[in-house]
């Protein structure tokens, strides 16, 4: 008797649990590549938005002998923005070989766009 009212009382919390673990699974499956937690970033996207482009351009605004040319981009959302984008890289000399760099900008709130961090990828 005692298995049995035990039972029955765990029967509904079982499949509440199991219910709302499945509404988390289903929730975090619908998220589209739009959608990130907050402050996580978001997947590199080839699409780079004319304000991505702008901050990335006034963080490189008086730098000469590299060309930094962006093919993607991750950003994220903070206090400020993180841009993370990926380049193709080359020196300015003549037959100069194009190298891949990842460039990390960081936004301010209140302020113009600077690199944070230029690493060159192998």
């Amino acid at each position: 008797m005692k298995k049995l009212l035990i039972t029955c009382c765990l029967l509904p919390l079982i499949a509440f649990v199991n219910l709302s673990t499945a509404n988390t699974i289903e929730a975090s499956a619908n998220l589209n590549d739009d959608e990130t937690i907050p402050g996580g970033w978001t997947s590199f996207r080839t699409d780079i938005s004319e304000e991505a482009i702008e901050s990335f351009s006034l963080a490189f605004y008086g730098h000469v002998g590299v060309v930094y040319r962006p093919i993607a981009v991750s950003s994220q959302v903070v206090a400020g923005t993180h841009y993370r984008f990926f380049c193709n890289t080359r020196e300015v000399y003549p037959n100069a070989p194009t190298y891949p760099t990842m460039v990390s900008i960081y936004v301010p709130l209140n302020g113009p766009p600077h690199i944070t961090g230029i690493k060159r990828l192998n």
